[in-house]
């Protein structure tokens, strides 16, 4: 009797670890996500960075890192471009800039779309990072609580949108000035010579150039902490050309 009482007690001991084990073998499944940098009450997490950096490694649609290869693409510089887009976008709401036509965003959508062998594997692509496509009533209610990617797009557009009418004025008033100051005929003559792409790769150049010194001119306005110390002071040289 008191073998088989020794057994039964064994059996509970056993049964209550199984049963801890398998509580906290679900408890570690559940994991909360990392603030990583928050623009005054808008934050960017570690999961947003994640989601974002996979979207780039296809769209290629960086404004900071323009032409970005996939291997050149470190977290790091995805929380730079995710940063640098809230600040636009702060700015441009401030200016009352914040319309974009619909088209534009259905565009943007499209050729994202593209880069997929099969609607199927892209619809794979947004139930793996959580994502749902609301131009897309097929898979539009398939998850309640996944982020819409179309947002993701029409913020890209508007703050391209925003970017070019701000800037464009200053790269092409910029470029006639330096036109106009070469007065040396062969430096003209070699200027007249340059093709086409040429003159837009200067212009490009020179955009960008111009973007990242307004970005650096907004974020000293904006209230932003960086949580991790693993990202900050890269952000921070970034954000602040220091």
């Amino acid at each position: 009797m008191r073998s088989f009482r020794f057994f039964a007690i064994c059996c509970l001991l056993c049964l209550a670890l199984l049963r801890a084990h398998d509580s906290s073998a679900k408890e570690t499944i559940v994991t909360m996500d990392k603030i990583i940098c928050a623009i005054g009450p808008q934050i960017i997490t570690l999961e947003e960075i994640g989601v974002e950096r996979a979207i780039l490694e296809i769209s290629g649609d960086a404004m900071v890192y323009p032409g970005i290869t996939k291997t050149a693409l470190t977290n790091q510089r995805v929380l730079h471009e995710l940063v640098a887009r809230r600040i636009l976008m702060n700015a441009a709401g401030r200016m009352g800039f914040s319309d974009v036509d619909p088209k534009d965003t259905e565009k943007a959508m499209e050729e994202f779309r593209e880069k997929f062998a099969s609607k199927q594997e892209y619809r794979e692509f947004l139930k793996r990072y959580q994502l749902t496509d609301s131009l897309d009533e097929e898979q539009l209610k398939q998850d309640e609580l996944a982020g819409d990617i179309v947002y993701r797009f029409r913020s890209i557009v508007m703050v391209r949108n925003f970017t070019h009418k701000k800037l464009d004025i200053q790269v092409k008033l910029s470029m006639k000035s330096a036109a106009n100051e070469t007065t040396d005929p062969v430096k003209s003559g070699v200027q007249g010579a340059a093709s086409g792409e040429a003159m837009k790769e200067n212009e490009n150049k020179l955009f960008h150039k111009l973007l990242l010194e307004w970005l650096s001119d907004l974020a000293k306005r904006e209230r932003i902490s960086i949580r991790d110390e693993f990202y900050r002071a890269k952000l921070e040289k970034l954000l602040y050309n220091q």
